[in-house]
């Protein structure tokens, strides 16, 4: 097991109390996300930490997933607006999910899905929501994986899945007029 122990000291008046915080993050979180979390909170910026590991766009995101699932189940508001700021560049400024559309497929059910992990902050999903609003037609089109995980029902869970047919709802009805 690990534990992260945090030690303070409080003054009241006369009296000195010490107090420890131990924060036990169990076997199931790796050392590499503890560690980014704690340095954003105490001033190395989430962005500038990610950017030294220098990967492919896909994978960027997928890292991008992991930190904001890491964020919002410990909750560190700060990282997660940097992780969302991170990720719509990732899909507004480069072609990540045009890269490989069978792993982007993957990224977009990690966050999705009706397995997808039930986040207390959904910016992020919005965030892919977005995207596939914007980019339904040609990526079902384009790409094989998307396509089958959509029919299969295992990309979007209700919700997402209701969202996109709004959409296109709309896109057809102004297309029609």
């Amino acid at each position: 097991m690990r534990h992260f122990i945090l030690h303070d000291t409080l003054t009241f008046d006369e009296f000195q109390v010490a107090k420890s915080a131990i924060f036990d993050f169990g076997d199931e979180e790796e050392p590499f996300w503890v560690s980014v979390m704690l340095k954003h909170m105490y001033g190395a910026t989430y962005d500038r930490q990610i950017l030294t590991l220098k990967c492919a766009h896909h994978v960027a995101v997928a890292i991008h997933i992991k930190g904001f699932i890491i964020a919002d189940k410990y909750d560190c508001p700060s990282m997660r607006i940097a992780i969302i700021a991170a990720v719509k560049s990732e899909l507004t400024t480069t072609y990540a999910f045009w890269e490989n559309s069978d792993r982007c497929t993957a990224l977009i059910a990690q966050v999705c899905s009706p397995k997808s992990p039930q986040l207390a902050d959904s910016t992020l999903r919005q965030v892919f929501m977005d995207w596939i609003s914007v980019n339904y037609l040609v990526f079902y089109q384009e790409s094989k994986a998307f396509r089958d995980s959509i029919v299969a029902g295992t990309l979007l869970d209700a919700q997402c899945l209701s969202l996109v047919l709004v959409k296109l709802s709309e896109d057809l009805e102004k297309a029609a007029t």
